[in-house]
């Protein structure tokens, strides 16, 4: 039986890496998407205990202390937040971020108040406009982009035709040489966002339950000036799934998905070959 259940494993397991390994190369061309991969562990794994007299023995060969594993189960699928390669595409709105941080989003809730703080790494920014036509810099699915104070951005009275964005995230309007501030994005980096941050659908991470303020650090907060990641307008950030890897690891998954195959039908033959022999 554990010869089943180790084969069923094995297939669910791969299957589940396959899945993934789908996801990634779907949005190969998602702006800002980071790839994902699955970790596993061992399902159950159960030491075979000698009994002291019977280690010695001559020509015994088994090794003490036996350790025999019922299967791997996926234990988690995690991000991998390595920088995506910039695309210059000239859209004064679109905003790349060149190292490790995150635009902050908004859900807008009841009276223009902010329901729900999320990340994202793409900044592929647009106008967009409330239920009182007021303009406000919004994501490309329409939720507000929020400012270094979490606020929304209202983008009343400026022309986005002469929009500047500085290298530290701050927004003017160049109105005949005269720099207007409007606001300064909220870029924010995220420690160990692996482990930190869920994600929430639509190119977007939700910071999971529990995780402590001091691991979320506004960019002009960040110490070390080396490591406060730059804001290039008129870029975006292609996603950093890599198609030729994707696809070997997937061929390395397919195999190991198959070769568990065989074995689960190899044990279930050796089973029905040993039921045959006691029944006859």
């Amino acid at each position: 039986m554990r010869s089943l259940w180790t084969s069923a494993s094995g297939m669910k397991s791969m299957q589940t890496r396959l899945d993934t390994m789908a996801q990634n190369m779907a949005n190969l061309n998602t702006n800002g998407y980071k790839k994902q991969d699955v970790q596993f562990k061992d399902a159950l794994t159960q030491q075979m205990t000698q009994r002291p007299e019977d280690s010695n023995l001559v020509r015994r060969e088994s090794t003490a202390g036996l350790r025999l594993s019922h299967g791997v189960v996926p234990m988690a699928i995690l991000g991998t937040f390595t920088q995506g390669s910039l695309q210059q595409t000239g859209n004064l709105l679109d905003v790349a971020l060149e190292g490790d941080g995150f635009f902050k989003i908004g859900l807008p809730g009841q009276g223009g108040a902010i329901a729900e703080e999320l990340y994202t790494r793409d900044g592929s920014f647009k106008v967009g406009f409330d239920a009182t036509d007021t303009p406000y810099l919004v994501d490309s699915g329409g939720r507000y982009v929020l400012d270094n104070t979490n606020a929304a951005i209202d983008l009343t009275g400026y022309d986005m035709s002469k929009l500047v964005v500085k290298e530290d995230g701050t927004l003017y309007e160049n109105a005949d040489g005269a720099m207007n501030i409007i606001a300064t994005l909220g870029i924010f980096k995220v420690d160990h966002p692996e482990e930190n941050l869920d994600r929430a659908g639509e190119n977007l991470y939700a910071l999971r339950v529990n995780v402590p303020n001091a691991a979320v650090t506004e960019r002009a907060n960040i110490a070390n000036a080396a490591d406060q990641p730059l804001a290039r307008q008129g870029f975006v950030e292609q996603s950093n799934v890599d198609l030729g890897t994707e696809m070997a690891e997937m061929m390395v998954a397919q195999r190991i998905y198959s070769m568990n195959t065989r074995a689960l039908q190899t044990a279930d033959q050796m089973m029905g070959m040993a039921n045959n022999l006691r029944n006859g």
